[in-house]
């Protein structure tokens, strides 16, 4: 049997890699330490080399074993992903729905959602954390979660377990406190080189795109006096202060950028769509079909421009 087919083996040489100990990962197996052994002993002698260095300081991987673990995981990922998948077109019916989503998303259209879906689904289940879409496609191939909800400009290939469905067009702009000097005048590009720049990390270089877009507007490129590690950290620098950066302009429209105006301008400082990456066994899924018209209720209600994208 090749070692890739040994899925309990697999599973086993993940904990031990994971707890860099024997007993640890025993412990956590349900099963005792000479019995995991012997399984390290066996999965080696199908590999055909060692995978792990034992020592009084704990347990290492070899080299070997460096270049095992990303299969390894990948393959059992694949599996529990595909076991996953069969129990949801099986019962067609989704009983807990994992999601990641972008902070506008989290705190503007999902929450009445979820509110909706309480009474309309009380047997769905909606798990929500915040983050990026580089991060939520790892989590969605690895199994992590099942949908991401957030700006979805990157058009590369996904994999085909995966659905890519924009909803609605947003925008870059530039943002400031309503308190801010800039909010009171008429919208001058050059003006933008007279107040700090704030940059934060996200799946779009905010800096980057606004230089773009002042350097054909006759400005010059930014450098930024601060940089924050999220867009969250951004806004609390940004009330009752004088910086100045790039928001999606539905911020400007949500209960965490209360406070906060867009600049006027007539050229978008650049477009992208926003919707969902979701795994393709959930479509046809009663409690996930009623996720997504609800979705689609909230967005209209609340005017997003989903002009041919539904």
């Amino acid at each position: 049997m090749s070692a890739f087919a040994n899925l309990p083996l697999l599973r086993r040489f993940l904990a031990v890699a994971r707890s860099q100990s024997l007993h640890q990962a025993a412990d956590a197996l349900n099963m005792t330490q000479p019995a995991l052994t012997r399984s390290m002993h066996h999965l080696e002698e199908e590999v055909g080399g060692a995978l792990l260095d034992r020592s009084s300081r704990g347990i290492q991987l070899t080299d070997l074993g460096q270049l095992f673990l990303p299969s390894a995981k990948e393959i059992i990922a694949a599996t529990s992903r595909a076991e996953a998948d069969f129990q949801q077109r099986r019962n067609k019916a989704a009983t807990c729905v994992r999601i990641s989503a972008a902070p506008v998303w989290t705190s503007t259209i999902l929450p009445p959602v979820a509110a909706a879906m309480a009474s309309s689904a009380p047997d769905l289940n909606l798990k929500m954390t915040r983050g990026t879409a580089a991060a939520a496609i790892e989590d969605l191939k690895t199994g992590d979660i099942d949908m991401y909800c957030g700006g979805i400009s990157d058009t590369r290939a996904l994999p085909s377990f995966l659905v890519r469905r924009s909803l609605y067009r947003s925008s870059l702009a530039f943002v400031v406190h309503e308190a801010h000097p800039l909010a009171q005048e008429i919208f001058a590009p050059v003006r933008l080189m007279d107040f700090p720049w704030l940059h934060y990390f996200g799946d779009v270089d905010v800096t980057s795109c606004a230089s773009d877009w002042l350097v054909e507007m006759g400005g010059r490129t930014l450098e930024p006096a601060v940089v924050c590690p999220s867009v969250l950290s951004a806004l609390d620098f940004l009330h009752d202060s004088p910086f100045v950066t790039c928001l999606p302009v539905g911020f400007c429209q949500s209960r965490i950028g209360a406070g906060l105006v867009s600049l006027r301008h007539a050229e978008p400082i650049r477009v992208f769509d926003s919707g969902l990456i979701y795994r393709r066994s959930f479509d046809g899924v009663t409690g996930f079909d009623l996720l997504l018209d609800g979705i689609l209720e909230v967005l209209r209600a609340k005017n997003f421009d989903m002009a041919d994208r539904t």
